[in-house]
């Protein structure tokens, strides 16, 4: 029996036999069986990756039909039977190809599952392409990096770090300065690794140092119009140099060692500036410079000092240069120029005309080509027209005869012409003992003068007046002619000291153009008008004692008053009176209430001052130190009939005085430009007016202590008060504690009436009147922008 056309899957066929009885047979004869013509299907369910660098693949595979068979084949060679796993140890590199087929029970095979692969166990090359110098500044440096196969990966590491996964490029990150290693090595797709790469470098990120070591010109003021300069650093630097010049700041550009500029270089002022630049490319940070000026301007020399013409044998000069830091040649007639420094001094020189010359010569080497001179005579050669000596003689003397001398002031004075110079000789002069007083007089010239005679001693020589000098004419000089006695009052008063008058009996007339300079002696009595008293120094007697040269009785007493200006005679207000840089001081009359305890001369008053004025108009007192006066520095009221305005106080030191009293009295009645400024005030005593109407002017004054000052007429303006004073203190009045430094001895310069440096009190303003001389600020006076004064007689010591 045939069939056809059967269908996929399980079949049976049974037949059975009928008998001719026709029994059925029971049990019919079976057959099953499956009709299969699908082929089975494999996979390849494990391989070698690809690339591999493993020369022994194995592979694992399997079919969909559970009970099939399979063949393999590797590189096309002929299939032949095999199971999975299977291995094919040795292979080669390159690439490969296996096969597997299944074929199932009942025949039918499958088609062929190929995996193909490649071999490769060559390790790739890694290449650094780039990298920082091998001296680097760079302190995190990239790197870039690559393989001699594509698609490697890679890596890396520093020094002897571990290696750990990166990519090109590559930051290494912050590292310090000095030698590092850095490796690099290539892993391909197969797994292989290659060498590592190492590349060595250093790490300098410190800037090198600067030095110059040869500066042409070597100071720092120069004649010289070029310049040369050499420098060093470290090994391997370059270096940038730029000059500043009077035109500009320069640029810097590079440069050698050694670096000259050619000029001509101008005057003004240059800087030279160089830096190194080290191999890693750091930069000196603080160039080397070196600053200097071309000074191509001699200076100026000026003589400060010179001797008095004529001179005695022996001179000094003192000089001075235009520009600090100056060194000096002086010569002496035509000896040639020799170095010398200031004060220059001279010694035993013959009676002739003399020439001093000095010459200046500034830093930069440039001389005065200009030397100050100063020509004079030394020897007995005197430009004198009148003279006068010890053992002279009134009956013979004659003008312009040096060898005809007279012997008395007044006598010198009549036979001389106006604009004369008297000279006198050394000695002492005394008018002797006579009634009513014993005096050395100055009587009116006849005929009147218009212009002054000028009494000085001879050059180099000490002229002492044993009796009081009394001026009682118009035009008459003095100058540098003292008093005998001392003014020291370290061994008690003096009474043999010697005053100066004017007009000490009333002139009929007023005189004028009196000028007294650098007097020395225990008092001075001015009843005139137009007197100037320049200098010079009054004081150290007892105002309680008699006079021992006079004659008891006949105007015998001590004056009471050191410094008396007075009216009298044609003088009812004196006028016009100066007293510039005097000292007056120690009068110390053993005060009691009201006598002189001892006196022959009786009670010289309860009041005992330094300075005592009837009045008085255009009166200027200033530059002046006063100190231990007894009962006032000044006692300024005008008298019955007198008048008092146009007063000036400015620049005095006002020591404290030595019995109750009051420190300064100025005023009475009708005050008119009364001013008081600039004034340095010691001690706690009062000062006092007794202006009726007007004011008194107070401005720039220092109170040393807690004082009242001159009641409610005076107006202060930049003043300064003791703190806890109980004067008033408002606007710009200043209060605090000011305070003077003590010198070790009050005489001859008396007491040190300058501020402290440090003191506060009087700092910060201008003075338009140029008061005081110096001040603690330094500020250039009139102080721009301000009109305020500086306070205080001074400012520093």
């Amino acid at each position: 029996k045939s069939y056809t056309g059967l269908a996929q899957g399980s079949h049976t066929f049974q037949v059975r036999a009928n008998d001719a009885a026709g029994n059925v047979d029971p049990t019919p004869a079976t057959v099953t069986w499956t009709i299969d013509t699908v082929a089975p299907t494999v996979s390849i369910t494990s391989a070698p990756t690809n690339p591999t660098n493993d020369t022994t693949p194995s592979f694992l595979f399997g079919s969909t039909d559970g009970s099939a068979t399979f063949t393999c084949s590797l590189d096309n060679a002929a299939f032949s039977s095999c199971s999975p796993p299977i291995a094919y140890p040795g292979k080669a590199d390159g690439q490969h190809t296996f096969s597997v087929k299944a074929t199932d029970r009942a025949g039918n095979t499958g088609a062929a599952a190929t995996v193909t692969w490649t071999i490769d166990t060559v390790a790739p090359s890694a290449t650094i392409s780039g990298k920082p110098a091998s001296l680097s500044n760079v302190s995190s440096p990239d790197f870039a990096f690559t393989s001699s196969e594509l698609n490697s990966t890679f890596q890396c590491k520093i020094d002897s770090e571990a290696f750990g996964g990166c990519s090109s490029p590559f930051n290494i990150g912050q590292r310090a300065d000095g030698q590092h290693t850095f490796s690099v090595e290539a892993v391909d797709a197969a797994g292989n690794t290659g060498a590592p790469v190492t590349y060595t470098w250093t790490i300098d990120t410190a800037p090198p140092d600067t030095s110059l070591t040869v500066t042409a010109p070597s100071s720092a003021s120069t004649r010289t119009t070029n310049a040369s300069f050499s420098f060093s650093s470290e090994a391997g630097a370059t270096f940038q140099c730029a000059l500043d010049t009077p035109a500009g700041v320069g640029a810097f550009a590079a440069c050698t060692s050694p670096t000259s500029y050619a000029g001509p270089l101008g005057e003004g002022t240059y800087a030279f500036h160089v830096r190194a630049i080290d191999a890693a490319g750091n930069t000196d940070g603080s160039p080397a410079a070196f600053t200097w000026t071309v000074d191509l301007t001699p200076p100026n020399t000026t003589i400060t000092s010179a001797p008095g013409n004529p001179s005695g044998s022996s001179v000094s000069f003192g000089f001075t240069s235009s520009e600090g830091s100056s060194t000096f040649q002086c010569k002496l007639d035509s000896a040639a120029f020799a170095d010398c420094s200031s004060p220059k001094s001279y010694t035993g020189l013959a009676n002739a005309s003399h020439t001093f010359s000095v010459q200046a010569t500034d830093p930069a080497g440039n001389t005065d080509d200009t030397p100050a001179t100063f020509t004079w005579t030394s020897g007995p050669t005197s430009t004198a027209q009148v003279f006068v000596s010890t053992g002279g003689s009134d009956l013979t003397c004659a003008r312009l005869d040096s060898t005809k001398p007279c012997a008395t002031f007044d006598k010198a004075f009549q036979i001389a012409q106006g604009g004369d110079v008297v000279e006198v000789a050394g000695g002492t002069y005394s008018a002797g003992v006579g009634l009513p007083a014993p005096e050395i007089n100055i009587n009116p010239h006849v005929p009147p003068l218009s212009t002054a005679v000028t009494f000085q001693p001879a050059s180099g020589q000490t002229v002492l007046l044993a009796s009081d000098i009394n001026i009682a004419a118009s035009h008459f000089h003095m100058i540098g002619i003292k008093s005998v006695g001392t003014g020291d009052p370290s061994g008690g008063p003096d009474n043999t000291r010697r005053g100066l008058d004017v007009c000490d009996v009333a002139c009929p007339t007023v005189l004028t153009d009196i000028y007294v300079q650098d007097f020395s002696g225990k008092s001075a009595f001015i009843r005139s008008s137009n007197v100037i008293i320049k200098g010079g120094e009054f004081g150290n007697y007892n105002p309680c004692a008699d006079d021992p040269t006079r004659v008891p009785g006949v105007s015998s007493a001590n004056q009471e008053d050191i410094f008396r200006i007075w009216a009298g005679g044609a003088i009812t207000t004196p006028d016009n009176v100066v007293l510039d840089g005097v000292k007056i001081h120690d009068d110390d009359d053993h005060h009691t209430a009201g006598a002189c305890p001892g006196a022959t001369n009786g009670s010289a008053g309860a009041h005992v001052d330094c300075l005592q004025t009837q009045g008085g108009t255009n009166i200027v007192i200033k530059n002046t130190v006063m100190w231990n006066c007894a009962t006032s520095n000044i006692q300024a009221q005008p008298f019955t009939g007198a008048t008092m305005s146009d007063w000036t106080v400015e620049n005095n030191f006002f020591g404290n005085i030595l019995y109750p009293g009051n420190s300064l009295v100025l005023g009475k009645g009708v005050c008119t430009n009364l001013r008081v400024r600039y004034n340095t005030f010691d001690g706690p005593s009062p000062n006092g007016s007794g202006c009726t109407s007007g004011s008194i002017v107070g401005v720039g004054n220092v109170f040393l202590a807690d004082l009242t000052t001159f009641g409610s007429n005076l107006t202060q303006t930049y003043s300064v008060f003791s703190a806890g004073t109980t004067a008033p203190v408002s606007g710009t009045n200043k209060q605090c504690n000011p305070s003077v430094v003590a010198r070790s001895a009050a005489w001859p310069s008396g007491p040190n009436f300058h501020l402290l440096a440090g003191d506060t009190c009087a700092k910060g303003a201008g003075d338009p009147a140029n008061f005081p001389s110096t001040d603690i600020d330094g500020d250039t006076r009139p102080s721009p922008g301000s009109t305020a004064p500086d306070a205080g007689a001074d400012e520093i010591s």
